[in-house]
């Protein structure tokens, strides 16, 4: 397996993959691979204040530059640090209501009473902007703050 499919497995399935440095440790912000961050500490998993601290790394944004852009270069390791993320996301394992590293809020409902859907949510997952639920697609977000949630409760999104 390609370190790109495995990084897209990762975002798309939700699941870790240890495939060059792509594990638990590691946090998806967007659906390209390569979007991610790394994980510092995590404290009070599957409590009301569930909170997951992150960093933004240079390795994080060479893992970007070569696996998505496929060229690693001094300016696009620079451009992609420079993205404004959150130092941390953290969420509220009784309500479901948790806010991602990219500073999006949803409210994770539990699973989906209709099963597994045509576009694949187990899970249902509310915009908490919008009231609308995300229905699985990468456009809808889905595959990247679903394992946010399941990485501040994983109790709750088994």
């Amino acid at each position: 397996m390609t370190k790109a499919i495995g990084a897209y497995k990762s975002v798309i399935l939700g699941d870790p993959v240890d495939v060059a440095g792509q594990d638990e440790n590691k946090i998806y912000y967007g659906s390209r691979a390569g979007m991610q961050v790394s994980v510092v500490s995590r404290r009070r998993l599957n409590t009301p204040n569930a909170v997951i601290t992150v960093e933004h790394r240079r390795e994080d944004a060479v893992a970007f530059c070569r696996d998505y852009v496929q060229n690693v270069t001094d300016k696009c390791v620079a451009d992609e640090l420079a993205i404004k993320l959150n130092d941390r996301f953290s969420g509220n394992c009784k309500t479901g209501r948790f806010t991602t590293v990219s500073n999006q809020t949803y409210v994770f409902f539990g699973r989906n009473p209709k099963g597994s859907s045509a576009m694949g949510n187990e899970f249902v997952l509310i915009d908490a902007d919008t009231n609308q639920p995300l229905d699985g697609s990468m456009a809808s977000g889905y595959p990247v703050a679903l394992p946010q949630f399941q990485a501040l409760c994983p109790a709750r999104a088994r």
